[in-house]
């Protein structure tokens, strides 16, 4: 464990000793999908050579976070299905772009076998309430299963920790057998916006064109 995890989890701890999970309540303000699609460029991306490191590697184990719907996930569990996983959190131009094309992916290939599933992580790292994310993830037309990850356990060790990339509203894609097919480092994706948001639109299509090959592969 690095010492910026270590660190992170003396916070949360702190946090929690201090009030307990549940009385950590607050407001997840976020920016309006419409306002983000049409703010103006340039518009921030990781770099994809950090995610080309981990193409048809297998992450690591899914980590022990807790499900908005009472679900306990695994990547065994998992096992037979096409997975996509955002990272995600509030107050991030990003992610609430991103967002209603996530919905739109879950709804369009749901029914196929894809299985979307969002995992928000507080900034800072701290105790959040579930009740707060679930109220976001309602805010943002989410329907898709909503994990919480205080701590920062997916983001670091499927990205942070195995990779030079800094940003953490990262999307994996796992095929059947739960390698990873594609890696998107960071930023947004979505079908919207004006000329500025031209990657974004490229993204979101190469990730539908990925998932259509990925359920035809295997197929049971």
């Amino acid at each position: 464990m690095g010492s910026h995890m270590a660190c992170r989890g003396v916070l949360v701890l702190a946090l929690a000793a201090a009030g307990g999970l549940s009385s950590i309540r607050g407001e997840l303000a976020s920016v309006p999908p419409g306002e983000a699609q049409a703010r103006p460029g340039p518009i921030g991306r990781g770099d994809d050579a950090d995610a080309k490191t981990l193409i048809g590697r297998r992450p690591p184990a899914l980590p022990a976070i807790r499900w908005l719907d009472g679900e306990t996930r695994s990547l065994a569990s998992l096992a037979g299905r096409v997975v996509l996983i955002r990272s995600f959190t509030n107050a991030c131009p990003y992610c609430v772009t991103s967002m209603p094309a996530l919905e739109s992916i879950h709804r369009n290939y749901g029914g196929r076998g894809l299985v979307v599933l969002g995992v928000y992580h507080p900034k800072p790292p701290r105790p959040v309430a579930p009740e707060d994310v679930a109220r976001l993830a309602r805010s943002l037309s989410a329907t898709f299963p909503i994990g919480l990850d205080a701590d920062w356990r997916l983001v670091e060790e499927w990205w942070l920790e195995r990779t030079a990339g800094d940003w953490t509203s990262v999307t994996w894609i796992l095929d059947r057998d739960g390698r990873l097919r594609y890696v998107h480092p960071g930023g947004e994706y979505h079908a919207e916006g004006g000329p500025d948001h031209d990657r974004c639109r490229d993204d979101e299509r190469e990730i539908r064109q990925i998932i259509d090959r990925l359920l035809t592969e295997n197929e049971p």
